[in-house]
């Protein structure tokens, strides 16, 4: 089997069987949320999806690609950790681990802080010593699956969380009508596959670990944080507090001062969100910088961005220059609804590992701070408990 059938296969599935299960008639005494996303990776040996998000309607399932060279790596959280320390689990033939927590002992805690959704989980396996993944993948392991599970990794006291809604894996070797077999089989419980359900008051609580595990994905593309966030809008919503939110429109270059070249036929923001005048603010979304250890350098006297966030900043510096002409103003009010008058410009980039927030505040000098504001993923997502 090759990439291409198994990421038609897995998306055929999983739009069938979610079309089928929202025309039954089923009660609850919680509220159900349907994944949004399904993201198909290679992982060298094998081939595997995971189902994302926390929609209470579902929808077709919007099908990414992560990079991620093994499957080792993916449960490991960090990239190029190497742990010499036994596993909690090797998965080998036709595994299935479900509703669990896997831990480090010394770091649960800690843990807790950033990651407050742990504390839903009831059943924990935690190993006392080491770093590093508590899940490996056996050579033998040929199809296996986790459902509703938590991992967490650390290295050199920085502590990953990963919420797995679903997870499935296949060996290449297998066939197109074997994968087949393997999801049917998997569906075949009585149990709701891919769907979690949680109390009236919880829901945010899972859209929150669903965006957390997203952006401290490593291989993860800003379009798919971004169409993230555009399927959870309460994520934006609450964060800005605005009742309002235009993702990626399109708009054409109508007017301009002659500096813009002729190969730039618009521009595509990420988000314009309404402020309570009924103007909108302009944002751009970048990714939480995992490979950065920090988003600024220089002493604090010359304190600066590092080139990924000044790009940002940059981008968003151009979207503002387009709203300056009478133009393209009117070409945004007419096509969109978008009245733009002074825009606050909001990068989210980063994460509380690498975002210092008095060295962000002191770059911030040199970028007039008055006009760009500057929100790390962490906090983002945060403030859907709020």
């Amino acid at each position: 089997m090759n990439f291409a059938t198994f990421k038609s296969i897995t998306e055929s599935h999983w739009n069938c069987y979610f079309d089928f299960v929202k025309r039954q008639e089923t009660i609850s005494d919680g509220v159900s949320l349907f994944p949004s996303h399904i993201i198909v990776m290679n992982n060298g040996t094998h081939f595997s999806y995971e189902l994302i998000g926390a929609k209470r309607t579902p929808n077709k399932l919007q099908v990414v690609t992560r990079k991620c060279s093994s499957l080792n790596l993916y449960f490991n959280l960090f990239p190029k950790n190497i742990d010499d320390n036994e596993p909690i689990f090797n998965l080998g033939k036709s595994n299935v681990i479900q509703d669990l927590m896997l831990c480090h002992q010394i770091i649960f805690e800690k843990a807790k802080h950033r990651f407050p959704f742990i504390e839903t989980f009831q059943s924990i396996i935690q190993r006392t010593d080491g770093e590093g993944a508590l899940i490996t993948v056996g050579h033998l392991a040929d199809e296996c699956c986790i459902v509703n599970c938590l991992l967490t990794s650390s290295l050199n006291e920085i502590i990953r969380c990963k919420h797995i809604i679903h997870l499935g894996f296949i060996i290449k070797s297998k066939t197109g009508p074997d994968y087949q077999k393997f999801l049917n089989h998997i569906c075949s419980d009585q149990n709701i596959c891919g769907i979690t359900t949680v109390g009236k008051n919880k829901e945010s609580m899972s859209i929150m670990m669903q965006l957390q595990s997203l952006f401290l994905s490593d291989g993860i593309h800003e379009t798919t944080t971004g169409s993230f966030i555009n399927k959870h809008s309460q994520v934006i919503e609450r964060a800005f507090k605005t009742k309002k939110l235009i993702y990626e429109p399109y708009l054409n270059w109508i007017e301009h001062d002659g500096s813009v070249n002729k190969n730039e036929n618009a521009i595509n923001p990420d988000l314009l969100i309404m402020r309570e005048d009924g103007y909108f603010d302009i944002v751009d979304l970048k990714l939480a910088g995992l490979r950065f250890k920090k988003l600024t350098k220089g002493e604090r006297r010359r304190r600066r961005f590092i080139d990924y966030v000044q790009e940002g900043l940059a981008q968003l510096a151009n979207y503002e220059f387009y709203f300056k002409f009478d133009g393209n103003r009117d070409h945004a009010e007419n096509k969109y609804g978008l009245h733009v008058k002074d825009p606050q410009l909001i990068l989210v980039v980063g994460n509380l590992e690498n975002f210092d927030y008095d060295e962000v505040a002191e770059a911030l000098r040199t970028n007039d701070s008055k006009r760009f504001t500057i929100i790390d993923y962490d906090t983002l997502s945060r403030s859907v408990l709020d």
